[in-house]
Formats: structure tokens, sequence, C-alpha cells
């Protein structure tokens, strides 16, 4: 059974408890950055993730919006750089 999320409860935190205000402003904070500066589009060589992994283990990339160029690795750490993943 799915659970019923209580946002009246979210909401009387957000306002009353600093560090669920501060989250609440922060997520907002990266959430339009990201909406303004990413324009992702199936066109890319890398088909919206699907063959975003690393080269070495296969491990799922890190997605970082601010370096597109370098690829961390979530498994191993190795720097991923190659044009499949950039264009």
């Amino acid at each position: 059974m799915p659970k019923i999320i209580d946002w009246e409860t979210i909401k009387e935190r957000v306002l009353k408890e600093e560090w669920a205000g501060e989250l609440y402003r922060k997520t907002v904070e990266d959430l339009d950055s990201f909406i303004e500066n990413y324009h992702d589009e199936a066109s890319r060589v890398t088909g919206w993730f699907h063959h975003y992994n690393c080269e070495k283990c296969q491990g799922r990339l890190v997605f970082n919006i601010d370096d597109m160029e370098n690829h961390e690795c979530s498994v191993c750490h190795h720097i991923n750089s190659s044009e499949t993943l950039t264009r």
C-alpha cells in the first residue's frame, strides 16, 4: 500500500524548523537552476543515460551539471571523458 504524504506536516516543519526551511530553500534554488540551465534531448548519443556507465567497471556515472566534460563513476570514481558522454 502506498504511503500517503502528509503535506500539511511538511509545510509546518518548513515554516517552523530551521533545518527543514533551509533544506526547502536549497532544493528550490537547485531545481530552479537546473530547469533554467540544463536542456536535455533524446538525440544526444548517450540516449538519455542508457549508456551513461563507467568505461572501467560499468558503474553508473554521477551527473554534474557544472562539469559536462568529466563524468565520475559512482562506484570506482574513475573520471570518464568521451565524445559519447558529452554530445
